[in-house]
């Protein structure tokens, strides 16, 4: 698998993926980018480089993906137009709620996007065939009527409680 990572708050949607990745004997590339921002990958190269030796992937500058097999992760299609004209497959990861406004940017120049559930794609009217659904225990959960979390919880209904 290959990763860009322009942001290091990337990694916390990467890192899950190669530590999957390693245990079913799949090589994980990440491939470096420069935001500016706060958080920029080029700030952090030596958490980078811990990182990449405990967890056993390479790290390359973004510059060499030009040269990568494979397909090529994303998070909200940052960086989509360097690898655009690339026959490899680009996944792009949907990053909290950004894909709201951000997805009609990037959606033509991907093959798939990976949502974490059905009901956020349906919600938000972004059903595609490129959709894919990763499901995501912060998310998948079955709202429970008022009636139901009194009883589960053994609450009062005569006082507030936050749930």
């Amino acid at each position: 698998m290959n990763f860009i990572l322009s942001e290091m708050t990337f990694l916390r949607y990467f890192m899950p993926l190669i530590i999957e990745g390693n245990s079913r004997g799949v090589r994980s590339n990440m491939f470096v980018g420069r935001s500016g921002k706060y958080n920029c990958p080029g700030r952090n190269l030596s958490t980078l480089q811990q990182l990449s030796e405990r967890h056993n992937f390479q790290l390359f500058d973004l510059s060499a993906i030009t040269a990568c097999h494979g397909p090529i992760i994303l998070i909200e299609g940052v960086d989509i137009d360097t690898v655009r004209h690339m026959d490899n497959v680009k996944v792009s990861l949907t990053y909290m709620t950004d894909f709201i406004d951000s997805c009609k940017n990037y959606i033509d120049k991907i093959d798939y996007m990976v949502f974490p559930s059905e009901y956020f794609a349906n919600h938000y009217g972004k059903i595609s065939e490129k959709n894919l659904y990763l499901g995501s225990p912060k998310y998948d959960c079955k709202r429970q009527s008022r009636e139901e979390l009194l009883e589960k919880y053994n609450l009062s209904d005569d006082k507030y409680a936050l749930v």
